[in-house]
């Protein structure tokens, strides 16, 4: 008998799942980037005065466009994309939410967006568009906001509906997709936006980074603690180079310290770095929470 299974147990009850793959990564990636994109485009233009309606309005398109492109991901891997119409049958699950979340959003957001650009770039209707209430258009914003920080939170809460996948049922796990997903927003807008709005996005990153490690921390310690199976995933976790040595070091350590360098020495291009690692950083966590995900026997 090895060390492992002295420590753990019989390890055989840890059944790796299958049915969810890099697929599926993919989709709660793209569904957290766009829902977090309109949520701080609705932050900095309807709360923080920033008058900039064609950046905001372009990016909660944007983000509309890559929650809707992730769906088809997982459209893709369902193999039958005409169950989708099933989720509105199921009004207490999640999906059933979810799915909501992004079609109010959808709506809300392409209104509200098309509405910020019809000032600057002319399109069908965009002269009904700029006839209509500023009250109303703000707050079809707020709505698209609140929808879009909804959408990102929303990826998270799937997967803790998972009891028997030990790694998915931590209470951390809707917080740290939540946070994980404003940052890969920030990033995004550091890449995209004026040097002053670049800025606030960086400090805001900053702090989110510096959460995002203390949640994972938590995380951890609540595995570590939790049961046999937390401690299993935890040794498979940390053994793993792609886990600590592309998301941990790379994709979240390394842009957190690049940024307060950058912060202070106004470095343009270690920001773009910092951005490039954050967003490979967003979906590398989600790809390799999928990947230890591990059934504990009996489930």
């Amino acid at each position: 008998m090895d060390g492992l299974t002295m420590y753990f147990g019989n390890y055989q009850h840890f059944v790796h799942q299958a049915a969810w793959g890099w697929m599926i990564a993919v989709y709660l990636f793209l569904g957290g980037l766009g829902g977090s994109m309109g949520a701080l485009s609705s932050y900095f233009y309807l709360i923080r005065k920033e008058k900039h309606p064609l950046l905001f309005g372009l990016s909660t398109l944007l983000g509309i466009g890559l929650v809707n492109f992730g769906g088809i991901f997982l459209l893709i891997h369902m193999l039958k994309p005409w169950f989708a119409f099933f989720v509105w049958t199921h009004p207490t699950s999640w999906i059933f939410w979810g799915a909501s979340f992004i079609m109010i959003y959808t709506i809300a957001g392409a209104v509200w967006g098309l509405s910020l650009i019809s000032s600057s770039i002319n399109f069908p209707f965009s002269q009904k568009l700029k006839t209509l209430n500023p009250s109303l258009v703000d707050k079809l914003g707020y709505i698209s906001g609140i929808m879009g920080l909804l959408t990102a939170v929303y990826t998270g809460l799937l997967l803790s509906t998972a009891p028997a996948i030990t790694l998915w049922s931590n209470p951390g796990l809707p917080v740290l997709f939540m946070v994980s997903a404003l940052s890969t927003a920030t990033a995004y807008f550091m890449l995209v936006s004026p040097s002053h709005i670049a800025h606030e996005n960086e400090k805001l990153d900053i702090a989110l980074l510096a959460l995002e490690i203390i949640i994972i921390s938590a995380f951890f310690n609540y595995l570590f603690i939790s049961s046999a199976a937390g401690k299993y995933i935890i040794s498979k976790m940390l053994s793993s180079i792609g886990f600590m040595g592309f998301f941990v070091i790379l994709g979240l350590i390394t842009p957190f310290i690049l940024e307060i360098y950058a912060i202070k020495k106004h470095s343009k291009s270690l920001v773009i770095l910092a951005s490039i690692l954050v967003l490979m950083g967003g979906f590398l966590l989600r790809f390799y929470i999928l990947k230890f995900g591990y059934y504990t026997y009996p489930w």
